[in-house]
């Protein structure tokens, strides 16, 4: 059976339909209906309380989605027990969803009485379709994403559950389908690499080096655009360094400048360890086309793609991650 939020008007947004279906299961009264898909969506707020060190009763005896009383455009919110408050964030936090959220959380205290030490936070996506990550957690908002979900639906309390319900059963392999195509960047040839072969290959390098940053880089004048991925980041002599892959498998050496009155001061010295460093190594690179007129300046780029490939053409993930580490590390020390 296909459930209704896959076939519905709202079908392009099956991740947040399910949240909403799945939490009313936490609610004691469906514990004697369906058992394992209490206990599992039991779990699931387990999970969100536990990656937010938030203390919470999971004695629920009401779950009221209040998203469209709040007129949220960015953020599903729910209220639990009449004392309690979710606040999920569903995509990158940039100043217009914060103000929302802000927003929100006045009404939440003003209309439902719920301080905001009562509000538990996080993200939720299913689909790595958030750029930063690791800013996620600095700004109060940790990550719960599909891999999360997939962990405590192939759990024993997970699996159980499949048995009772069909909804769940075919989100759970919605998910492993997106997990497939994410995964693959280790089966396809780079050249072969669409959005999310890229997105699964940079969160494969996310994991390798703990921080990193998604985004897309417009050039009005050639009106052309391509992805890029910032990671490596190191706190340097007038700001951070850092290197950028981007999806036509160039790499780049790139600096935040902290004052930017400093730029011409700061650029001159980087780039000149930049190509000390990879003359060194044995690495050919050239100036960049463009150094970019804002904080992030581009110092050096590689002449040729940065990628490894095995003998069936395959990138070599590991051979990758090894040379991007010695590089970085070589120029900073």
């Amino acid at each position: 059976m296909v459930p209704n939020f896959f076939a519905s008007e709202y079908s392009c947004f099956p991740e947040e339909n399910f949240l909403r279906w799945f939490l009313k299961w936490a609610i004691e009264s469906n514990k004697s209906i369906k058992p394992n898909l209490y206990a599992a969506a039991k779990s699931f707020l387990a999970l969100v309380c536990s990656r937010n060190n938030f203390q919470m009763d999971l004695k629920i005896d009401t779950v009221a989605d209040v998203t469209y009383v709040l007129n949220s455009e960015y953020s599903l919110w729910f209220i639990l027990n009449d004392n309690i408050a979710l606040a999920i964030n569903g995509g990158n936090l940039h100043e217009h969803a914060l103000d929302e959220i802000q927003k929100n959380l006045s009404k939440i205290s003003g209309d439902y009485n719920i301080s905001s030490s009562r509000v538990c936070k996080f993200s939720y996506d299913c689909r790595d379709g958030i750029d930063d990550i690791r800013s996620l957690a600095d700004q109060g908002f940790p990550l719960i994403d599909r891999r999360d979900l997939l962990r405590l639906f192939s759990s024993p309390v997970g699996v159980r559950a499949e048995v009772e319900s069909d909804t769940y059963s075919d989100f759970k392999k919605y998910l492993l389908q997106l997990e497939s195509e994410a995964h693959g960047f280790l089966r396809m040839p780079p050249a072969e690499w669409k959005w999310a072969q890229w997105v699964g290959y940079c969160h494969d390098l996310y994991l390798r080096f703990g921080n990193g940053r998604r985004g897309r880089f417009v050039d009005l004048i050639a009106r052309t655009s391509h992805e890029f991925f910032d990671m490596g980041h190191q706190v340097v002599d007038g700001g951070i360094f850092f290197l950028r892959i981007d999806d036509k498998h160039q790499l780049s050496f790139m600096l935040q400048i902290e004052k930017l009155e400093e730029r011409g001061k700061w650029q001159a010295y980087w780039q000149d360890k930049v190509f000390a460093t990879s003359q060194q190594l044995g690495l050919e690179i050239v100036h960049p086309h463009c150094a970019g007129a804002e904080k992030d300046v581009a110092l050096a780029t590689l002449r040729k793609s940065y990628v490894f490939l095995q003998s069936d053409g395959l990138v070599d993930v590991q051979a990758n991650y090894d040379m991007i580490n010695l590089v970085s590390f070589r120029v900073t020390v």
